[in-house]
């Protein structure tokens, strides 16, 4: 068992490679800081929430995928 769950894990890390940890951690924090703020200027308010909360999905999930990536490594 533990064969078939090592080759999916080390897919979906090769998947999450550092560069696209890298893009997915900066497009989330130009979302949250820039396009969200430039959206609710232009008074867009559900625009500007979407890509406020969308942005930390982004920076969260390629913060995750970094962390996991990580502590996979260490322990196997």
């Amino acid at each position: 068992m533990l064969p078939v769950f090592q080759m999916v894990v080390e897919y979906v890390f090769g998947i999450f490679s550092d560069w696209m940890v890298l893009v997915l951690v900066l497009c989330g924090f130009w979302s949250f800081s820039m396009v969200s703020r430039g959206l609710a200027e232009r008074k867009l308010g559900r625009e500007a929430d979407l890509a406020f909360y969308g942005g930390w999905f982004y920076l969260g999930l390629g913060l995750i995928a970094f962390a996991g990536g990580r502590l996979y490594n260490f322990f196997f």
